[in-house]
């Protein structure tokens, strides 16, 4: 069904998003196992350490082109595994350095805030420090980094920067070449998921994850009662991204996806942002760490039943 899906996503989605403005309209399922109802009157509890929880990022590792071996992090005798992102795959970092551990890999990072993982695209967003190291992070990176690092799973991991009310005016090609931002982001993403399927045994793109976009459920927390008032709604549609994903896939058996939200949202279509007494999101864009690591078995099958490490 994935493959069949995938098939029509590559031959009828992406022509049409690069010839209109309308953001694809994919349905998109969860599974709903949770017991939402008792769960969102619980009280908000009484001990969460705000700070902390705002400021429990993660963090970020990077290697320059030249220097390939610095972004090696841990070695193993398992399976040599590259996460790349920018700062919502900063969250997932404590834990790929704890699933290296406890599975004996090998783990390489070139991870940095603000950064998307397509080498031909760049976020004007960013500071002058911060696009001097998102530069040095990716371009040339995966022409000669990548090649000597010789990695067998590669874990991309990035905020999508689809859509044009957000993006239009900050997102561009490092090219100059004028594009819309559907097109540059379908070109850019299909020009960097060659360079590393080429090399990787298996190439794994995680779709968009639930985010709160629209609100901080840490603010909302703190001035509410109840956890059901902070809830976070799953969004009908994934982004565009997730169509150019899933025809990268249908064109290569080494590129693969994989949908982590039924682990941070088991309730769907409705989140809580407080499970057991974790703190699910530190802001509006980005899980905290600390819970990334409580579900890491999860992630971690997720990542096996997709296939990440069969040859």
């Amino acid at each position: 069904v994935g493959v069949g899906f995938s098939a029509v996503v590559a031959a009828t989605l992406v022509p049409a998003i690069l010839e209109s403005d309308r953001r694809p309209q994919l349905s998109e399922e969860y599974s709903s196992s949770g017991t939402l109802a008792g769960a969102a009157d619980r009280p908000v509890p009484q001990d969460i350490a705000w700070r902390k929880v705002a400021l429990d990022r993660g963090s970020q590792h990077s290697c320059a082109a030249d220097h390939p071996e610095s972004c090696i992090v841990r070695r193993g005798d398992g399976p040599h595994v590259l996460l790349i992102g920018d700062s919502q795959a900063m969250s997932f970092v404590p834990t790929f350095h704890q699933l290296a551990d406890e599975h004996d890999l090998t783990l390489s990072l070139n991870v940095r805030s603000g950064c998307p993982w397509q080498e031909g695209l760049a976020n004007d967003k960013q500071n002058g420090d911060g696009a001097l190291a998102c530069e040095q992070a990716r371009v040339g990176w995966y022409d000669q980094a990548l090649p000597a690092l010789d990695p067998d799973v590669v874990v991309l991991l990035a905020r999508p920067r689809d859509d044009e009310k957000t993006w239009g005016s900050v997102l561009r090609r490092r090219d100059g070449k004028d594009q819309p931002l559907d097109q540059a982001v379908y070109e850019t993403t299909q020009d960097t998921l060659r360079k590393v399927s080429a090399v990787a045994t298996k190439t794994v793109v995680v779709e968009r994850m639930v985010m709160p976009e629209t609100f901080s459920p840490l603010d909302c927390l703190a001035t509410s009662r109840r956890i059901g008032d902070c809830t976070v709604p799953v969004l009908a549609t994934p982004s565009a991204s997730d169509g150019f994903y899933a025809a990268a896939a249908a064109a290569s058996r080494d590129i693969i996806t994989v949908n982590f939200n039924d682990v941070f949202c088991p309730d769907s279509p409705l989140c809580l942002p407080v499970i057991g007494d974790r703190v699910v999101w530190r802001d509006d864009h980005h899980y905290a760490a600390t819970y990334v690591m409580h579900v890491r078995d999860q992630i971690w099958t997720k990542l096996e039943d997709a296939g990440a490490f069969e040859n």
